[in-house]
């Protein structure tokens, strides 16, 4: 087994492992604390890429995740960090009994499940979101002084992956010891993403890419938001774009060189109202750095998106198995996926500055608190 397993008869753990309704949130918050301590000493390897995989509770979604990584021929020489907000005895077992690549869980500590009422979670004393401030003033509801720049108030199922995402990427970078040398790509997906099986070999190869044509790009991206772009994998080329939110959010990754020019900006992120943190990274580029983000992307996804159900969509067939035939019949019926190198396709133009539907941001992250605590994931004080 290359996996080095973290130990099952941790005691916290073992007492969150039955699984019971009525576990304390005391409880919970030591497991959570345990888990990572014990995840932070853990050796890596000599990783050649980063999987960081953001993990909620879809557990059929994220087993197919594994099985198409698993078809990847250099899965081994990858390291897999599972990110998650929410511990089920379920999941946990899952993701610590994969035995063909090293995994490292680490657990969000201001999670719903251990707040649940009380900030960063809901408060009962919170402002309704669509409460006028006057009546917020008046009822004096907690947060009544600070909606957002459309007058509603935070909903923390929003706000709470913001800041999953952000304390995510700074563990990762700044927290895990095994990782404090590591020089290469950090690629982010999440548990609802279906990889093809030259997923890790391609995503190494636009590496090199990035390396000898494009210095300045910032992120590398294997997944592309166009449907009939699964009938040509035979394709392998990339192109460099504006990194634009809504385009290059699936499958995309970064060195530590990007990371700490972000970093920079860390305060500007943390501030942008706006609950998605994809939109939000993309104002940090356009409004903070000094240049708009770059990617150099994949022109045909090597990474698809699976979930018919998630934040916004609810009540929809969320059969993963279905979805999966769908993605691989669309790839398989074409034969052999590429064998040929990547080519680079050299742009013509100069870049056109990135798009953004709504500049000042989209809301749901007025509140002083959330502001707080996301700064606070840099300055080390979270």
């Amino acid at each position: 087994s290359t996996t080095e397993m973290i130990p099952t008869r941790l005691v916290v753990v073992t007492q969150v492992a039955t699984s019971k309704p009525n576990i304390s949130k005391n409880t919970l918050s030591s497991a959570y604390s345990q888990i990572n301590t014990n995840s932070s000493h853990r050796e890596c390897g000599q990783p050649r890429l980063v999987l960081v995989i953001q993990v909620h509770d879809r557990l059929e979604y994220l087993k197919q995740l594994f099985n198409s990584l698993e078809q990847n021929e250099l899965i081994q020489s990858t390291l897999i960090i599972t990110s998650h907000d929410l511990y089920t005895y379920e999941i946990h077992r899952f993701v610590t009994s994969i035995n063909f690549t090293r995994v490292i869980p680490i657990y969000y500590p201001y999670s719903q499940q251990i707040y649940t009422d009380t900030f960063p979670g809901r408060d009962p004393n919170d402002c309704p979101k669509s409460i006028l401030r006057q009546e917020a003033l008046r009822i004096k509801c907690n947060n009544a002084d600070t909606p957002d720049q459309y007058g509603n108030y935070r909903e923390a199922h929003y706000t709470t992956i913001k800041h999953h995402w952000f304390w995510k990427i700074v563990t990762v970078f700044d927290k895990l010891q095994c990782l404090s040398s590591y020089t290469g790509y950090v690629m982010f997906l999440e548990e609802d993403h279906y990889t093809t099986p030259d997923f890790i070999a391609t995503a190494l190869e636009l590496v090199e890419l990035r390396n000898e044509q494009c210095l300045d790009c910032d992120f590398i991206n294997m997944g592309v938001y166009v449907s009939k772009s699964m009938e040509r994998v035979h394709v392998k080329n990339a192109e460099v774009f504006p990194w634009v939110a809504g385009d290059h959010n699936m499958g995309f990754g970064m060195d530590r060189g990007t990371w700490d020019r972000i970093k920079q900006c860390g305060g500007y992120f943390c501030n942008f109202d706006d609950y998605n943190w994809d939109w939000s990274l993309q104002a940090t580029g356009m409004f903070c750095l000094t240049q708009n983000l770059k990617v150099l992307s994949l022109t045909v996804p090597r990474i698809f998106h699976l979930g018919k159900c998630g934040v916004h969509q609810r009540g929809k067939d969320c059969n993963p198995k279905d979805q999966v035939e769908t993605v691989r019949n669309s790839f398989e019926s074409t034969g052999q996926l590429a064998k040929n190198a990547l080519e680079f396709i050299k742009p013509t133009i100069p870049l056109a500055i990135p798009r953004m539907p709504n500049p000042k941001g989209f809301g749901g992250w007025g509140d002083k608190r959330d502001i707080k605590l996301c700064n606070g994931y840099i300055r080390d004080e979270s």
